[in-house]
């Protein structure tokens, strides 16, 4: 659902030429980043050029290491031999 993903954080979504939409991708591809994630980075770094001040632990997605519980044991289909 729509800013509702994490508390305390909101949508932010704006239209893209397709070939600036391959740049970006390009970019961030180079940095290992998601697109979001390369997005928030890009800003953030445009900001410190400012001087504009801002919490870095904003800049980055939350650790989901563990969640959504454990793995499910049911058994997925697929090809048989």
């Amino acid at each position: 659902m729509p800013n509702q993903r994490f508390l305390g954080k909101t949508l932010c979504a704006f239209w893209l030429d397709p070939s600036f939409q391959e740049a970006l991708d390009a970019a961030r591809k180079s940095k290992h980043m998601d697109r979001s994630t390369f997005i928030r980075w890009a800003i953030a770094e445009e900001m410190k050029k400012l001087g504009i001040e801002y919490d870095e632990q904003h800049v980055y997605p939350p650790d989901r290491a563990g969640k959504g519980g454990p793995r499910s044991k049911r058994k997925l289909k697929g090809p048989t031999p």
